[in-house]
């Protein structure tokens, strides 16, 4: 069984969006596509505009690494957690 939680992901510079040059952020929802995220069961976090993954460029584990955008490959550095 899948589980996808769905929502939006905000930090202190605002929205995560997902856009051609890659992630960005802006201060208004506007909810459209590129600020949705889908939470799948196996920790994935999909945007549903671009249907790629949350990403720790590189498989850095230090606090602070590069996240990208990257085809969802199911890789430890796309695994995430709800807190």
């Amino acid at each position: 069984m899948v589980v996808r939680c769905r929502g939006r992901l905000k930090g202190a510079s605002g929205y995560l969006s997902a856009g051609s040059p890659g992630l960005a952020t802006s201060a208004a929802f506007t909810g459209d596509a590129t600020q949705r995220w889908l939470l799948n069961s196996n920790g994935q976090i999909v945007n549903e505009a671009s249907g790629e993954c949350l990403d720790v460029s590189g498989q850095a584990t230090a606090d602070g690494s590069r996240v990208i955008l990257y085809s969802c490959n199911g890789g430890t550095n796309e695994a995430w957690t709800r807190q």
